[in-house]
């Protein structure tokens, strides 16, 4: 028997069934009993690792370098030409290290709701692979009812095939379900920079919380002036402006007019993508929340329906199998609702940083 931890949703009583609390672990094996691996943990080993940071980091250094032959060559100038020339350069060296320095803190953030996305991939993947070992036994059991009916004549030959085949065909995806964790722990060494097929036992905490007290709009217009893709276009704005308003050459100034009229079409233009984005973002919650609640509406009908079963089954007027088939319905819808759970807390922490979309 697998061992997961599910706060309340694995509790039998529909009294104490509370779904808006979700800490999952992944299968525990003897492979990955001592290898425990949170969230943060994770997130630090990939932060370690990260391409992206370690560039941003390069890039800060040699710009950084920069810098002060930029002002030791300013302070040396007397013609307004190499003043205006180098007071660009040292406005753009500046724009380049907050730049690199704000996307260093997106990426931290992007990476934890990697790992998070992960771990719930690689927890579904074996609730998945519980799922069909689950129909699977269920299906074993409706072979051997078949065989019986088929031995006394209950039943046709092309019957008791088509049943043989359909467990055998089960059998067959069996190793599929067990490739698909196998990948899905591949895409986590990969972000945390293992090399080796490593396996983990992963803890995965995360809590349903509705969206409550949401002004969209507003959030927009606070989004408008946080939002890092703005922030850069408006820096670039401030810059060709103030070439605009230090060059004396017409055909220099003809070149920054241009660049200004399209830095202002782009800023109009991202702007206009940021609304669209965090409209969707807003949309997709709403569409998670509602299906949560439609989802745990069913459980709880499921739940009822199964307490009616187990009397049936004690008092023999049902199968097995049948008791079988309705627990599975039970356990799938469970796994459903929490899979939501960490789709809705995903979309909720994206749709709170405008950098995350």
């Amino acid at each position: 028997m697998k061992k997961y931890i599910f706060a309340a949703l694995m509790t039998a009583s529909l009294l104490l069934f509370d779904s808006s609390v979700f800490a999952a672990e992944s299968e525990v094996t003897p492979e990955t009993q001592e290898n425990i691996l949170t969230v943060e943990e994770a997130t630090k080993k990939a932060i370690d690792f990260s391409r992206t940071i370690k560039k941003n980091n390069e890039n800060i250094d040699i710009t950084d370098d920069g810098l002060s032959t930029t002002i030791n060559q300013l302070n040396a100038s007397s013609e307004s030409a190499d003043i205006i020339n180098l007071n660009v350069k040292l406005k753009e060296a500046y724009k380049n290290i907050a730049t690199y320095t704000a996307n260093n803190e997106i990426e931290k953030e992007k990476l934890e709701l990697d790992i998070i996305e992960i771990f719930s991939d690689i927890i579904k993947a074996e609730n998945e692979l519980d799922l069909f070992e689950k129909d699977i036994a269920i299906k074993e059991k409706e072979l051997k009812v078949t065989e019986v009916k088929a031995a006394i004549g209950k039943i046709s030959r092309s019957e008791y095939d088509s049943t043989v085949l359909s467990y055998n065909n089960s059998l067959s995806e069996l190793s599929d379900k067990k490739k698909a964790i196998e990948k899905a722990y591949t895409q986590l060494n990969k972000i945390l920079g293992i090399e080796d097929s490593e396996k983990y036992s992963l803890s995965l905490d995360i809590s349903y919380e509705p969206l409550e007290d949401y002004d969209l709009d507003y959030e927009i217009s606070r989004a408008v002036s946080t939002n890092q893709n703005i922030k850069d276009i408006e820096k670039t704005m401030e810059i060709t402006k103030y070439q605009l308003d230090t060059y004396t050459s017409n055909t220099s100034k003809k070149q920054k007019e241009a660049t200004y009229a399209q830095s202002t079409r782009e800023l109009t233009d991202a702007k206009t993508d940021l609304k669209t984005s965090m409209t969707e973002q807003y949309n997709s919650v709403m569409s998670s929340e509602n299906s949560y609640s439609s989802k745990l509406k069913e459980i709880k009908q499921q739940e009822k329906e199964l307490d009616i079963l187990k009397v049936k089954f004690n008092i023999g007027s049902i199968t097995e199998t049948e008791l079988m088939k309705k627990e599975y319905d039970l356990q799938k819808s469970k796994y459903d609702i929490e899979y939501l759970i960490y789709e809705h807390y995903i979309q909720i922490r994206k749709l709170q940083n405008s950098n995350l979309l």
